[in-house]
Parts: C-alpha cells; structure tokens; sequence
C-alpha cells in the first residue's frame, strides 16, 4: 500500500512540474512576444522620424535654393536687383553696385562696388571653400584682368604680348638678373599663408616666386625655415 502512495506521489509531482514547466514557457514566451512587438513599434517610430528628418531636411535644402534665387526681390536686400548676377557655387551672387545708375545714366562711375555676396538661410554656415573666398578678398588677394584671344587661339594678357618661344642659348650670353618687387621686403602674414597653401596644392617654387615677386632663394629660405621645403 506504501509502494501505491509512493507512486500516486511521484505522478502528482511528475504532473505539477510538467504543469509549472508549461506556465513557465508560456510566460517567457509571452516575454518575447513583448520585446519583439516593443522592438517593432520603436523600429517603426525610428523610421518614421527618419522620414520626417528626411523631409525636413529636403524641405530646409529647397527652402535654401529658393531663398537663393530670389533673394535680390527680397525686402530687406540693399542693392538694385539688376546690379546681381547669380552664380551659385562657389558664391551666390556677385553684385555690381551702382552699375545700373552707370550704365543708364553716366553717373556714380567712381561710386562703383563690386559686392561678393553669398545668401544663408537657416542656421546655414559658410562652407571652406567660401570662408577662404571670404579671406582673399578681405587679404586683398582681388585683382581685374583683361585677356585677348590671339587668331592662333592663344589666350593673351592686355598690352602683353605673348611669350617667344625658347631659343638655345649659348653660355658666352650674359642674362639680366630678374628684379622682384618685394625682394627687400618684410613677409607678411598673408604672403606666408599664400605661399604654404599654393606650395602644398602643387605650385612650383618659380610660380611662387613670379606671383609674389619675390626671388625663389627667398621663397625656399621661407619653406626651408617653415619646415615645408620638400627637398
């Protein structure tokens, strides 16, 4: 009779373990039912704010290219709408100011301002490129230029005419030292920087020299002393 109870105790207990085992399941797997769906809905609600970001973003670029546009027919703009012209990239706008009152009525020529003048909307910034546009003029880097295509096809500067061609030279010739305009003179902070950023983006060290008029022994001296001569 004790072997019967034993084994009726031993089922009762089989059946609640097998019992308890099929709660447990079920609720872990209602758990992960939970998560799943909670992943889900924060899958979807990321994107759809990266949708809404997304045209956000496209509205804020359209906004811009518009603004861009008709900036010069904006209230607020200072300067005739017909001196603007639009260029886009790098600068939006280059404004001749006061060339319209010249152009039509002989007047204002030495009143005449070139304006470079970029548009922003937003909480836009200027780019690099734009700042270092902003920097040359401001280090007067800036300069007007007039060129003549030659009926050979060759680009020729005003009251220049163009390079002969080389010719052997013998060594009995003697040959005029060049002078260079600055070749006395103290560097100054925008010549320094000119020279660095042309000498890394590839200028030769007579390039150089030609554009800042000084003799190319100075140009390397300064590289040499930067520690930026490549040898």
């Amino acid at each position: 009779m004790e072997a019967f109870y034993t084994v009726i105790g031993l089922i009762i207990g089989i059946v609640i373990m097998w019992l308890w085992g099929k709660n447990k399941e079920k609720d872990m797997s209602r758990k992960y039912i939970e998560q799943i769906n909670a992943l889900k809905e924060k899958q979807q609600n990321e994107i759809k704010n990266a949708r809404k970001e997304s045209v956000q973003t496209s509205r804020n670029v359209l906004r811009g290219k518009v603004a861009e546009q008709i900036a010069p027919m904006l209230d607020g703009f200072e300067y005739s709408f017909s001196d603007a012209r639009f260029l886009g990239d790098p600068i939006d706008y280059v404004v001749f100011n006061g060339y319209s009152n010249l152009r039509d009525n002989g007047e204002g020529a030495d009143n005449l301002e070139i304006v470079i003048l970029d548009v922003k909307s937003g909480k836009a910034r200027l780019q690099k490129g734009q700042r270092a546009i902003r920097n040359a003029i401001n280090a007067g880097r800036v300069r007007f230029e007039t060129v003549h295509v030659s009926e050979n096809g060759e680009i020729t500067k005003k009251g220049k005419k163009p390079a002969p061609k080389p010719t052997v030279q013998t060594q009995n010739i003697s040959q005029t030292p060049k002078t260079y305009a600055r070749a006395d003179k103290k560097w100054i902070v925008q010549e320094v920087k000119f020279v660095l950023e042309k000498y890394q983006q590839g200028a030769t060290i007579e390039i150089l020299s030609e554009k800042i008029q000084r003799p190319p022994a100075d140009v390397k001296q300064k590289l040499r002393a930067l520690g930026k001569l490549k040898e």
